[in-house]
């Protein structure tokens, strides 16, 4: 389980100095997947305070798709074929 969360920490950091850079949007939802998901207990208030002190007002939230325990890599692959056969 320590491994998952520093893991998670990693992308954390990623994910803040990514969005300072990138100027992302107020206020979307940064939806969390994968295994970092698995440790979202852990680290996601410390996650949301640290980016609530950087001023970034989006909050973190599991992803819709691990909630229903569905396959990620498949919806996504999915989606792809949807619009490479011209339906989406």
């Amino acid at each position: 389980m320590a491994a998952i969360i520093l893991a998670a920490i990693f992308l954390y950091n990623i994910m803040i100095s990514n969005s300072l850079n990138d100027n992302m949007k107020q206020g979307l939802p940064i939806c969390i997947g994968g295994k970092p998901a698995h440790a979202f207990p852990h680290f996601g208030p410390f996650a949301q305070r640290h980016m609530n002190d950087y001023g970034l007002r989006n909050h973190l939230c599991p992803s819709v798709i691990m909630k229903k325990r569905q396959n990620a890599n498949l919806i996504g692959a999915a989606v792809i074929a949807k619009k490479a056969a011209g339906k989406l």
